[in-house]
């Protein structure tokens, strides 16, 4: 039996019967970001211009929902900033990304004494807002898993510059880290003021629990974008099939995608 040439892709938002929440500090955070962003003075303005368009504000406010405005702030920041170095990523190497990711890493152990690049200015700057209030555990956590970011996309670079197409289990897991999930969920914590411990984190409910919402973003995201990637024609190691993709694909609005 020959493969598949289509897939039929289910409603992934009708079973949703949560209410959804917008933090009332939506607006004013949003426009606290874009300026912090006008500040980045090296930042190019096509990137400037593409994270505007983001409205990621309204993201931010929907996934801490309860968070107080300057924790609000923090977390806007940051996915802002995630969406830039995963944009810039892009085009780098496997080696370039080696060296942001001791930048920023290195920032984040030491945000008082180490002399930053670009990229890490903005790290500290960020960061030192979110120590202030941060329990030492949802630290660690953020930069355990922000590690574990950097070590992703450098083999995601590596595999695409070698045209290696990951079996089906490597690329969940390692689509798990390349999503920048982890490090946002760690931000939960902070949003709330919780100090919980690892044995609560660490717990194999909590973790599937993570796994789970972690692969219903990125999957939904990778399956989204499909229309996107093909245009682009390149090898990819995140998507909807981690196939080559060509101009000539197509995307229909009933579901189906053409492989």
């Amino acid at each position: 039996m020959g493969a598949p040439t289509t897939f039929i892709v289910p409603c992934l938002v009708s079973h949703c019967s949560f209410q959804i929440h917008i933090n009332r500090h939506r607006k004013q955070i949003a426009s606290e970001t874009n300026r912090w962003l006008v500040k980045q003075r090296n930042m190019p303005s096509d990137a400037l211009r593409r994270l505007h368009g983001l409205n990621c504000g309204r993201l931010t406010a929907m996934c801490y929902p309860t968070a107080s405005a300057p924790h609000l702030r923090v977390c806007n920041d940051f996915l802002t900033y995630l969406f830039f170095l995963d944009n810039l990523s892009d085009d780098m190497n496997d080696l370039s990304i080696a060296a942001t990711a001791d930048t920023v890493l290195s920032t984040l152990r030491n945000p008082d004494t180490y002399r930053a690049s670009h990229v890490g200015k903005m790290t500290k700057d960020f960061y030192r807002r979110m120590v202030l209030t941060a329990s030492a555990g949802t630290q660690q956590r953020f930069i355990k898993t922000f590690g574990l970011f950097f070590q992703s996309i450098q083999q995601q670079a590596q595999d695409r510059a070698s045209g290696a197409i990951p079996n089906l289990d490597s690329y969940i897991s390692l689509r798990r880290d390349t999503s920048g999930c982890k490090p946002s969920f760690a931000l939960i914590e902070y949003a709330n003021n919780l100090n919980l411990p690892d044995t609560v984190m660490e717990h194999s409910v909590i973790v599937s629990l993570g796994e789970a919402a972690n692969d219903l973003v990125t999957w939904s995201n990778d399956i989204f974008s499909y229309r996107v990637e093909c245009g682009q024609a390149y090898t990819e190691t995140h998507g909807t099939s981690s196939r080559r993709a060509t101009p000539t694909c197509s995307w229909r609005r009933t579901g189906v995608l053409p492989f």
